[in-house]
């Protein structure tokens, strides 16, 4: 990272990339933090390679709507929906998908490599979970 980006990322408190992007698996999965978390870090970068990283979306991205398109942000919106176990699952599918769609970017521009087959992998399992039968007591 070209050291003006990374003097405009410190100036406007933001924390520079993880040497790795979170694994598909670490996010859709869990690794002890919020699925939703991990996708508001990928989209926070999305946006500041968007903008040169010449602004700020705010305290606790409170101006991160300005600088996605309506289509990400109604998609983000849905990650918070869980109101009941039908909304749970899709909000988890929800952000999976973003997740699978914004890293990648991400990952290009800082020159990190993207898992595609671990998404892959890791999508499924979920999805496989998800379709289970509720009286189930093995997952395969």
């Amino acid at each position: 990272m070209c050291k003006f980006i990374s003097f405009n990322l410190y100036r406007l408190g933001a924390k520079p990339p993880p040497r790795q992007i979170p694994s598909p698996s670490q996010v859709c999965l869990g690794s002890g933090t919020s699925a939703t978390k991990d996708v508001l870090t990928m989209l926070y970068w999305y946006a500041g390679m968007q903008t040169e990283f010449k602004v700020s979306i705010g305290k606790s991205n409170k101006y991160l709507k300005e600088y996605l398109d309506l289509d990400l942000w109604t998609r983000l919106m849905k990650t918070f929906n869980m109101g009941d176990y039908e909304s749970s699952w899709n909000a988890l599918i929800t952000t999976c998908e973003l997740f699978e769609e914004i890293a990648p970017k991400v990952g290009k521009i800082f020159e990190y490599e993207y898992n595609y087959d671990e998404a892959k992998r890791s999508f499924a399992f979920i999805k496989h979970i998800k379709e289970l039968p509720k009286n189930a007591t093995e997952i395969y």
